[in-house]
């Protein structure tokens, strides 16, 4: 230690010197500012004195006024209330009403300007007719769109009151009376009642406009004024007055204080420029004087540390500051995260674990600076999204973490449809508006003995579990999301040696004609038997395969299997039939499908109209002009192409409008409701819009004969469905158009 002492005496007598200078400096900057502050709100106050006094004295004399002429009222009968009205014109216009008027115990109004109105709702009748002077919130005047302030006192006949005396002011006269001349015509005075409701605002340019409430006004200016506005509301609430800076075009003063009238508050602004102005010069030269003596010592120092003071900030940078987002890194958040884990609560944190669907293909198709401005944009978004104890971080490539508040499940929840909501709202492509779908899983710590480590292989494997299904954007890890994960990993394992193997098979379920009853099409299903006999429902395999992209292959697959089966029929010289085949969603991105598609119909001789495209509706979800233009070139290509699933979805009257199709096909949710009266008026409905489209209808999931003479009388043009044929192999198939082709 006596070694060290002496290596580094110099820094170290200079460190305490410059310290004490420094501290003592600092002690009386503070002392000083701390006495011009009370200064400043001693001068505010003032103002909102006198400003409250002018209110109170406007306010009592009207009322006072209201009070003497009500007791000349008084003198009347109801029978002459009207006379009385009359009488009060030249009251209201020498006091500045722009109306006066009785309003009688049935709710009979009498008017200084002849309006016949009904005001018995208005909450100052009802205080009057309980005997209660009133001086009523901003009203629009139902006479006329101004808004009013209305003054009210009771009218006493034989000590009973009898009706409702009033005065309509115009709020612009209360507004005129508050303005704040002082500090250089940039101070300005709100009248709010204690939810920060405006009750007076303000004309000043300095002010903000068309306030409505001043708790939100202040939290849209800037973020910063939202702690300001939670103290404000808790003093609102006991009937506290204080002094808050806050900003509104720079940073600004505000003096509140309680009115005695209603709940109301008055707001004294003026700004910081002005009311510092004195202060700030004062500080200004005690600064600069700090500043001079702390320079001499802290050259000294400064050129002794500088080099070692360099080393370590690039190293804690490099450690702890991402370089794209310049942010926390991973390994800051892993030291923060750890820290927090041990503090909290069990069961009091979550942690999510969230990236970009195809952020690998957004890198390819646009390029890694695009990439990189995209994770520089979730960033912030999360920074505005996280509260002020949470923690994120960019782990790698789109993928980020965050450890957030998980008290609450349902708020939570809500949390993250806003992250994806604000997420979602972002367009990486102007030109096609290509989607930004997140994938989140979350974990909820229960335990406080678990491991960061842990813990986030619990919240991808959730993330994981919903990859690729756009409608659903995260998933809270359990046990059956782990058990998902691992058959899905199972069945990965094995899908490219299936489809090698050729055990991916297609089954036709055949569509007849609704009148004539024949065979006119079918749609090709894809079926899946393993080796060993067993059979995997599609249920099982094509959700994951349109996660993991597997689905592309087996869309093409299964596009060559028709083709070729087409083929087989046409030489056997059956009366070949279209058959539809599904696209999916990953598929249409490909800009190249199209071509592989028409190379596969030529490799196999089989005519374009042969083949038809069946694309689902949920497809369109985004609806973005890419698949407009793949929708596009299938047309030009000579493609038929198919709307499936027809209105279960929320867009489909806008892709009616956006996209061309040649078939609509009626999901069997609406078809299993033929028999209801609003089912019948719902099938009847999408066929009638698909004649004045000139497009064909296609019912599918037709079970019951009822159902079937239901489509045929309304118009449907083919029918699929168990009633005639479940799906079935291609030798099955091929029997059904022999026999067919025979009877012609």
């Amino acid at each position: 230690m006596r070694n060290l002492f002496a290596k580094y005496k110099e820094v170290i007598l200079g460190l305490l010197i410059l310290i004490l200078l420094t501290v003592s400096w600092l002690l009386y900057a503070s002392t000083l500012k701390h006495d011009f502050q009370n200064e400043i709100i001693s001068s505010l106050e003032e103002v909102s004195t006198q400003g409250k006094s002018i209110l109170e004295k406007e306010i009592n004399g009207k009322l006072e006024l209201l009070t003497e002429v009500s007791r000349r009222i008084g003198f009347y009968t109801a029978d002459n209330y009207e006379e009385a009205a009359a009488m009060l014109a030249a009251t209201a216009q020498e006091n500045g009403f722009k109306r006066m008027g009785v309003i009688t115990a049935d709710g009979t109004t009498y008017t200084t300007d002849h309006v016949h109105m009904d005001l018995s709702d208005r909450p100052y009748y009802r205080k009057g007719l309980a005997g209660e002077n009133s001086v009523s919130d901003p009203l629009v005047d139902r006479e006329g769109s101004e808004t009013i302030h209305v003054y009210a006192v009771p009218v006493y006949h034989n000590g009973e009151v009898t009706a409702v005396l009033f005065g309509t002011y115009d709020i612009n006269e209360m507004r005129r009376q508050l303005e704040v001349t002082s500090f250089g015509g940039r101070g300005y005075t709100y009248i709010v009642n204690k939810e920060g409701n405006c009750i007076v605002d303000s004309t000043n340019s300095y002010s903000y406009p068309n306030m409505q409430n001043i708790f939100t006004s202040m939290e849209a200016e800037d973020r910063k004024n939202q702690a300001i506005a939670d103290r404000m509301k808790v003093d609102f609430e006991n009937g506290q007055d204080g002094c808050v800076r806050f900003m509104n075009k720079g940073i600004q003063y505000m003096y509140y204080r309680p009115l005695p009238i209603n709940d109301w508050y008055l707001l004294t602004v003026a700004p910081a420029s002005v009311l510092d102005s004195k202060m700030n010069a004062v500080l200004g030269r005690t600064y600069l004087l700090g500043v001079f003596m702390v320079l001499i010592f802290a050259g000294i120092l400064v050129y002794i540390l500088k080099d070692q003071k360099r080393r370590k900030a690039e190293l804690m940078h490099s450690l702890y500051t991402d370089e794209i987002t310049g942010g926390y890194s991973f390994a800051k958040f892993q030291v923060e995260a750890e820290k927090k884990i041990r503090r909290a609560e069990a069961g009091s944190l979550s942690l999510v674990s969230l990236d970009i669907d195809d952020f690998k293909f957004i890198n390819e198709l646009l390029g890694y600076e695009e990439g990189n401005h995209l994770i520089r944009y979730i960033h912030g978004v999360l920074a505005g999204w996280c509260g002020g104890e949470e923690i994120f971080a960019h782990q790698s490539a789109d993928m980020f973490v965050a450890l957030v508040d998980g008290h609450d499940h349902d708020a939570l929840c809500r949390r993250l449809e806003e992250l994806c909501s604000r997420l979602q709202s972002y367009s990486i492509w102007p030109q096609n508006k290509l989607a930004i779908v997140p994938a989140m899983g979350i974990f909820q710590l229960r335990e406080k003995s678990l491991t960061l480590d842990f813990c986030l292989d619990c919240a991808g494997i959730a993330r994981k579990s919903r990859k690729g299904q756009f409608a659903v954007h995260y998933a809270f890890y359990d046990e059956r999301v782990k058990e998902q994960i691992y058959r899905d990993k199972r069945i990965e394992a094995v899908m490219k040696s299936a489809l090698e193997n050729g055990e991916f098979k297609a089954y036709y379920q055949p569509q007849y004609d609704a009148e004539s009853k024949r065979v006119v099409g079918a749609e090709a299903l894809v079926r899946w038997a393993r080796p060993d006999g067993e059979i995997v429902s599609p249920g099982e395999f094509i959700p994951l395969f349109e996660k993991n992209g597997f689905i592309s292959e087996l869309d093409r697959h299964m596009f060559r299997i028709v083709c070729e089966q087409q083929k087989e029929w046409g030489n056997r010289g059956y009366a070949v039939v279209p058959v539809s085949v599904n696209v999916s969603r990953k598929l249409l991105y490909d800009l190249n499908f199209v071509e592989k598609y028409n190379r596969i119909l030529t490799e196999t001789a089989v005519e374009v109209q042969n083949v038809e495209v069946e694309i689902t509706e949920s497809v369109f979800f985004d609806n973005q002009p890419r698949l407009l233009d793949a929708i596009r070139h299938l047309h030009q290509s000579g493609y038929r192409i198919l709307l499936d699933d027809f209105g279960t979805g929320y867009s489909s009257m806008a892709m009616l409008k956006d996209m061309s199709f040649d078939t609509l096909k009626i999901d069997k949710s609406f078809v299993d409701n033929i028999g209801d009266e609003r089912g019948n008026k719902i099938v009847d409905g999408i066929i009638r819009l698909a004649e004045s489209l000139e497009l064909s209808t296609i019912a599918e999931g037709v079970e019951t004969r009822e159902q079937y003479e239901y489509l045929k009388a309304h118009g449907c043009d083919v029918i699929q469905g168990y009633y005639f044929g479940r799906p079935m192999t291609a030798e099955a198939f091929g029997m059904l158009l022999s026999s067919q082709t025979a009877g012609r």
